[in-house]
C-alpha cells in the first residue's frame, strides 16, 4: 500500500472514534454529563486512557451506591465501548439487553425515583 493508503481496520476505527464522540454528546446534551479522561487509569474508572462521561461533582448527592461501599456513585459511560458492546447482532452481544437507550436511562437519579 502507498503512503496516502489506509487498511480498512483503520477506517473503521476513525469511523468509531467519531461515532462515540457523537454518542458522548448525546449524554452531555441530553442528561447533563461532563466529559473526562484519567490518562494515567488512576482511580475507580475501568476506562483508563479512553474518555468518558459522567454527571458534574455538583450531582454526587444525586446518586446513591446501593450497597453503600462507594461514595462516588455516579454512573460513568465510555462511549467507544458502549460502541463496541452494541455493534455485535444481539445475540452475540456479551450483555444481549443493553442498548445505547439503555444507558441514557442509567443517569436515573434517587430524587427523581422517590418522586415518582
Amino acid at each position: 500500500m502507498g503512503a496516502g493508503h489506509r487498511r480498512p481496520e483503520q477506517e473503521d476505527e476513525a469511523f468509531l472514534q467519531v461515532a462515540a464522540w457523537y454518542l458522548g454528546e448525546v449524554h452531555n446534551h441530553y442528561r447533563g454529563t461532563q466529559w473526562q479522561i484519567h490518562p494515567d487509569g488512576k482511580g475507580h474508572f475501568r476506562w483508563r486512557s479512553y474518555p468518558f462521561v459522567i454527571p458534574p461533582w455538583d450531582r454526587l448527592d444525586d446518586y446513591e451506591n446501593e450497597d453503600g461501599i462507594e461514595y462516588d456513585a455516579r454512573p460513568t459511560v465510555a462511549p467507544l465501548s458502549s460502541l463496541r458492546l452494541v455493534l455485535p447482532k444481539p445475540h452475540e452481544r456479551l450483555y444481549p439487553g443493553q442498548t445505547l437507550r439503555s444507558e441514557l436511562d442509567t443517569y436515573e437519579t434517587k430524587t427523581k425515583s422517590a418522586a415518582d
